[in-house]
């Protein structure tokens, strides 16, 4: 079977912006005619799996249910590559609509697609598939050349890693101000979640 290629993403943008719908169709159609399945029937989650394999290969296809408190119900493959990027369905009464974005859809400055929940400062999410010194993906921020920063007492991954600590925020500081190592006590404090001039004492509950 010719596999179908998706790689064009400026021809596909193109057609959006122009509200080509005839296009679109056309395109639709082929890539249903080169993975063997019937255009214009319905799509279940079984012909998601045929549709990722064959026509989108570089992609995790995640179906958000509209019926299930729009909750992430399926994941096609069940576990992504590091060089894969996601495709976000909408699944309504057995209809398929495109999300263009994740963070629009759930009204969230974040979406974690390693945990697939939104948040809303990044020093704040955890999960393990984040850098817990620069907040990039684990993918983005392999363990090369691991730097300890002797203001902050804190290790890196890698340069890069320790570069993004140190770049000024919104805030006007910077990661290294609020997150550090207490030199006298040895907790780690995070002052990025404080309010305003507060500082960390040493013995605080």
């Amino acid at each position: 079977m010719n596999k179908y290629k998706w790689s064009n993403k400026y021809k596909w943008s193109n057609y959006i912006r122009a509200n080509r719908t005839e296009n679109l169709e056309d395109e639709a159609v082929k890539i249903m005619e080169e993975c063997l399945l019937p255009p214009g029937r319905y799509c279940d989650l079984d012909d998601l799996e045929v549709l990722q394999k064959e026509a989108f290969p570089q992609f995790q296809i995640k179906v958000i249910s509209a019926n299930q408190g729009d909750m992430i119900i399926a994941r096609v493959p069940e576990r992504k590559t590091t060089d894969m990027q996601e495709i976000f369905l909408l699944l309504d009464n057995e209809h398929f609509d495109l999300v263009t974005t994740a963070t629009g859809f759930y009204c969230s400055p974040y979406f974690c697609n390693d945990c697939d929940r939104t948040y809303h400062h990044k020093e704040r999410h955890h999960c393990e598939g984040k850098c817990r010194s620069c907040y990039r993906n684990n993918s983005d921020c392999l363990v090369e050349n691991p730097i300890n920063c002797t203001e902050c007492s804190r290790g890196f991954h890698n340069q890069q890693c320790y570069e993004i600590h140190k770049k000024k925020r919104k805030n006007g500081k910077n990661y290294c101000e609020q997150m550090f190592i207490c030199q006298t006590c040895g907790v780690f404090v995070n002052l990025s979640s404080r309010g305003k001039n507060v500082r960390h004492q040493c013995g605080e509950s």
